[in-house]
C-alpha cells in the first residue's frame, strides 16, 4: 500500500506499485527519510511524475526485513 501526501489535496492511499531505485548510498531504517529515484514514471491525481525524478519518502519496515 502506497500513501502519498500532496499539498493541495492532503493525505489519500493508492493501491499501486511503481519501480524505483534507492538513490544514493543511504542507510534505511524503519522511519528515516529515503531518496529514491523513479524507474518508471508515475501518475497521481492527474499529474505525472516522469521516469528518473527524485523523490523523498519515509521507510516504514516491517519486523521482518
Amino acid at each position: 500500500k502506497l500513501v502519498l501526501k500532496t499539498p493541495r489535496q492532503g493525505k489519500f492511499t493508492a493501491k499501486a506499485l511503481f519501480k524505483a531505485a534507492i538513490y544514493g548510498n543511504q542507510t534505511v531504517g524503519s522511519g528515516s527519510q529515503v531518496r529514491i529515484r523513479l524507474l518508471e514514471s508515475l501518475v497521481i491525481d492527474g499529474q505525472t511524475i516522469p521516469t528518473n525524478s527524485l523523490c523523498t519518502g519515509i521507510a516504514m519496515l516491517g519486523s521482518n526485513r
